[in-house]
């Protein structure tokens, strides 16, 4: 069973909570953002083994989290982004955002768990940044 204390980006109150569940009943503890710069904050006041965003949000984004991670010294979770974004061009300023995968919609709960057990494995830092899915 997994364990570790994740944080759940997204701006649709329903698949928060769907995917909530999903996690804690992987063994997670969850904490949830409706937008990025909520996410932000969260991540200033409390250590994440990973983070689980959306890309495309009102008011402040998935690049907005990514960015702001960025500058932000001791607060580098790996960041899970999951869109239904498929321009090459998008993709790509993802991964050169921070992402530690991106992941096209729709997506299954198993597949987010099985990204997400590699985001928090002890073996992650020794494995470069993984490229979008195809």
């Amino acid at each position: 069973m997994a364990t570790g204390r994740i944080l759940l980006v997204d701006d649709d109150p329903v698949l928060r909570s769907h995917l909530r569940v999903c996690f804690e009943d992987a063994g997670y503890v969850v904490d949830c953002a409706a937008d990025g710069a909520q996410a932000l904050t969260c991540c200033l006041a409390q250590p994440y083994a990973a983070v689980v965003t959306d890309l495309a949000m009102p008011h402040s984004d998935g690049f907005v989290l990514l960015h702001g991670l960025r500058q932000v010294a001791g607060t580098k979770p790996p960041c899970i982004v999951i869109t239904a974004e498929t321009d090459p061009a998008v993709l790509a300023r993802v991964m050169d955002a921070g992402a530690f995968r991106v992941i096209s919609k729709p997506v299954t709960a198993d597949r987010l768990l099985s990204v997400l057990a590699r985001a928090t494995s002890p073996q992650r830092d020794q494995a470069a940044t993984m490229p979008p899915d195809p």
